[in-house]
């Protein structure tokens, strides 16, 4: 442990803050700062621009420096000697939409159970606040550091994440930052991720209509087709069938959803559907409606992208994995969206190289709509070591860097990694469904925020040495 950490000081230090901690947050997560359309001066909405003047108005508070980057971003600022050198901590202010069947107040802070429960209290206000009391603590205690500690607030990171570029272009970046948008300890690698389109055949002897999945980032959970037949059918274990007409059905397949980056133990309800589709309805076997379901059944039947001929691995980071999520027609043809998340070692020009000629082989086209490069640090780097020390000595876990096939702000950030704020093991308190960074009833429990503070501090002191 660094000998001039002291851990009682903070923790005395966040007893006596406690109240006006809870005040603080309370008073961010109340704005409901969904990105929207821009007004005025506010880039991404009045309510984004609200949050961050409430933020920077908190760091004024508190006698810090604060800067507002045309409400693309804001930066809040401790310095305690003078100094361009400067270490970053990149949060964001910005939340997703709330949804149905929340058994709690989204906007406004509850406090149960050790839980600290709302909108944004995870991803990423409650964070962006353990920052702040980490700088307060710093600041209050004098703890000369040879550099400045900036904390920047995007308010776009949930969407395009085009904040950061915007303050790329009028200011510096830190030596070295963190984002604390992610789990303990230090992610040191974030896969690629890429977004292609596959169109395959046309529609409409057989087929009416077919859809499936919302999100380009997730596995479905539903999908339906529409299907011209006299025949009837019953329901089947994740099959439901509804006769539309004397000569049309609605059949609708229910999956198991998951994100595109944890894809393991999820279900695609496309599969299920297209599977359920080819060894039920009569088709003509080389008809374009027949060899489309036929090849959506088997690519999406797993995760590894093995059935398009794209599976691969490296040591740092795993596995490549693949996703279908979204499925429509466009212009009378079935358009397949996959998303990928590829090792960091690798490059998306040779997996596309290698999906164009697995789909072009098998008479279809493919599109690349988009490709977000990885980034890998070296896990025995100074930076590294004085995060994961902090990290051991506040919490007594032995935990090791990590990769995954997320992505965070860490991968828009020249140097920067993502770091906390939250631990594993006490996700999924309020059940399934429930109490996640995109899910119903969100939270972050008080240990995680706590030891934000404390880690975070411990950090900037670790880093000056």
């Amino acid at each position: 442990m660094n000998e001039n950490i002291n851990q009682k000081s903070m923790d005395d230090f966040i007893k006596f803050n406690e109240t006006s901690l809870f005040s603080d947050f309370a008073e961010l997560i109340a704005i409901p700062s969904v990105r929207s359309e821009a007004d005025g001066n506010f880039t991404f909405g009045k309510n984004c621009g609200l949050a961050l003047d409430k933020a920077l108005e908190l760091g004024r508070k508190y006698g810090f420096e604060a800067e507002n980057h045309d409400y693309y971003c804001g930066s809040i600022i401790y310095k305690s000697i003078e100094s361009e050198e400067e270490i970053g901590i990149v949060t964001h202010l910005d939340i997703v939409p709330v949804g149905d069947g929340w058994k709690f107040q989204p906007f406004k802070l509850t406090e149960k159970d050790g839980l600290f429960i709302g909108r944004g209290t995870e991803d990423d206000k409650g964070p962006m606040i353990a920052a702040l009391y980490a700088m307060r603590y710093l600041k209050e205690n004098d703890i000369k550091l040879p550099f400045s500690v900036r904390l920047i607030m995007g308010s776009d990171e949930e969407v395009g994440m085009t904040d950061l570029p915007h303050f790329l272009e009028t200011k510096k970046p830190p030596r070295f930052s963190f984002t604390p948008d992610s789990e303990y300890p230090v992610c040191i690698g974030e896969k690629g991720i890429a977004g292609c389109d596959i169109t395959l055949g046309s529609i409409g002897k057989v087929i009416a209509d077919i859809k499936g999945g919302n999100a380009t980032n997730a596995v479905p959970d539903s999908a339906y087709a529409v299907i011209n037949t006299e025949i009837c059918f019953g329901n089947k274990d994740n099959i439901k069938v509804e006769r539309l007409s004397s000569t049309q059905i609605k059949v609708t397949a229910a999956g198991r959803a998951a994100h595109a980056a944890y894809p393991e133990g999820s279900v695609n309800a496309i599969a299920v559907l297209t599977d359920w589709i080819i060894k039920n309805i009569e088709f003509e076997k080389v008809s374009k409606e027949y060899v489309s379901l036929e090849y959506l059944s088997a690519i999406l039947s797993e995760f590894e992208g093995k059935n398009l001929g794209i599976d691969m691995s490296d040591e740092e980071s795993g596995y490549l994995t693949c996703i279908g999520g979204v499925m429509k027609i466009v212009e009378g043809r079935i358009v397949q969206n996959i998303n990928i998340r590829y090792p960091v070692t690798k490059k998306m020009d040779d997996v596309f190289a290698l999906l164009s000629r697995s789909v072009i082989k098998d008479g279809f086209s493919v599109s690349l709509l988009y490709d977000k490069p990885p980034y890998y640090k070296n896990p025995d780097s100074k930076e590294i070591q004085a995060l994961m020390q902090a990290y051991r000595d506040v919490t007594g876990r032995t935990d090791v860097p990590y990769t995954t096939g997320g992505g965070t702000y860490a991968r828009a950030f020249p140097d920067c990694v993502a770091f906390g704020a939250t631990f594993g093991d006490v996700a999924g308190l309020l059940g399934d469904g429930r109490g996640g960074p995109h899910e119903r009833d969100e939270y972050i429990t008080k240990e995680e925020l706590f030891d934000s503070i404390k880690i975070f501090a411990s950090s900037m002191i670790n880093l000056a040495e």
